[in-house]
């Protein structure tokens, strides 16, 4: 629980207008803009590394659904966003889903709230790749895959480090009990 209230300070936190990736680009489109966006956009990079922490307790089953939920969300948003045309209502979901995102995957830990949490995680998901797709001009689909390639890669690496800092977290309680 102390994991979670720090990740939801940290999000607020980061929800200042001056930390947002969309500030407005004047740069064409390509697959390295596409794959660099969710490293250096700190809206980005700390709610995929949140899926990822969060979807760690999880077996891989799971894991994959929800890691799929979000790539798909995003890719679909991103489609949408490149005809849309004053995003600046969205980034008011995107800022939201840094505080709200945590609640969402808190909740997906409950059975009977799991669909709905997939659901919000799915939207927040979707904001964040319209407002990628409205300020993407040249090559899109190139533009497109380098942002999904980094956003899995983020969520599977803090999968999977999250993952390595539970075994040693329970490794080590289980040493200490000897």
């Amino acid at each position: 629980m102390k994991v979670t209230k720090l990740m939801m300070a940290a999000s607020g936190l980061l929800a200042s207008p001056a930390v947002w990736a969309h500030p407005g680009h004047d740069t064409t489109a390509s697959f390295a803009h596409g794959f660099m966006h969710p490293l250096t956009g700190a809206d980005h990079l700390l709610a995929l590394l949140l899926i990822g922490m969060f979807a760690a307790p999880y077996g891989w089953k799971t894991a994959s659904k929800a890691i799929g939920v979000v790539l798909g969300a995003l890719a679909m948003g991103f489609v949408a966003g490149i005809e849309w045309v004053n995003t600046s209502h969205i980034e008011t979901v995107v800022m939201a889903s840094l505080v709200l995102l945590p609640l969402a995957l808190i909740a997906m830990r409950r059975s009977a709230l799991q669909a709905l949490a997939l659901a919000a995680v799915a939207l927040f998901s979707a904001c964040h790749g319209i407002v990628q797709g409205a300020e993407s001009q040249g090559a899109l689909l190139q533009y497109a895959l380098g942002t999904l390639l980094a956003s899995g890669v983020v969520i599977v690496a803090s999968l999977l480090v999250s993952k390595a800092v539970r075994r040693a977290v329970l490794a080590t309680r289980q040493f200490s009990r000897r």
